[in-house]
């Protein structure tokens, strides 16, 4: 991965200089890991920028940072700048020089949903202070941090062109030395597929997952005789009350109770 950055970030001195604000387009994925890293080792600024937005809101953001180039992994962006592909960059190796500074700010936007125009720029103390936030997250909250069978794998749910997904899903658990989970696409099969066979630990998600999941259930319940159906919903009662009085007690017997 720092090979990879390396390479990267030697072709986007090459080509852009530093100190600019350059756009970073794509789903979640280890190039869009590579691209961020690379950014900011070229001394460069990421815009992260949020595929749930109309190209034009992301367009006038883009102008709004002076923003002159995007670099992008996956399919192309329609967007009128200088594009530049993950493998392209890499391939054109060029060497960094030594005395590059890294960058210190990145900047997103608000969430998809709202459709605002409103840019946040966080410098590199403030994300700091976030990543240390963890602490006294863990303390309210310890078993954020417990291990299953010996390790933490994180599954990269939420996009990491998100606030959320870039803080909490990934910069706080890269600290904590652990495992993380692409997913081949977003479809309710896929998800729980690659939960099951990584053994996922950990997924931190909007409420729209959850409800995603609720469903699947509940079909598969709705199939089953009138006796399995009242038997399910008497031990979520059960497994409510054990988990808030006993909560690493009421989780293993949940997961028995629950392991089909």
């Amino acid at each position: 991965m720092k090979k990879r950055v390396e390479l990267a970030a030697g072709s986007i001195f090459a080509r852009c200089g530093a100190g600019s604000f350059i756009g970073l387009y794509g789903e979640n994925s280890v190039e869009w890991l590579v691209l961020f890293w690379a950014i900011l080792r070229s001394g460069n600024k990421p815009y992260l920028i949020n595929l749930m937005q109309p190209g034009e809101h992301n367009l006038e953001m883009l102008c709004e940072l002076s923003a002159n180039t995007v670099l992008y992994t996956g399919a192309k962006p329609q967007l009128d700048l200088e594009l530049i592909s993950c493998e392209e960059l890499e391939k054109a190796g060029e060497e960094l020089p030594e005395n590059t500074v890294f960058g210190n700010e990145l900047a997103l936007s608000t969430s998809g949903t709202t459709l605002q125009r409103k840019i946040c720029i966080y410098s590199g103390r403030e994300i700091c202070e976030q990543i240390l936030n963890c602490d006294r997250i863990i303390r309210i909250n310890p078993e954020i941090k417990e291990f299953y069978k010996g390790r933490l794998k994180m599954l990269m749910f939420l996009p990491l062109y998100h606030i959320f997904g870039l803080e909490a899903a990934y910069l706080w658990f890269a600290f904590g030395n652990i495992t993380f989970v692409f997913l081949p696409s977003y479809s309710p099969e896929a998800i729980l597929h690659t939960v099951r066979r990584h053994e996922v630990t950990h997924i931190f998600g909007v409420p729209l997952l959850w409800h995603t999941v609720e469903k699947s259930v509940l079909r598969e319940l709705n199939s089953r005789d009138e006796k399995t159906r009242k038997k399910f919903w008497k031990g979520v009662s059960l497994s409510i009350k054990l988990q808030s009085i006993f909560p690493k007690l009421g989780r293993q017997i949940a997961s028995k109770m629950f392991a089909e």
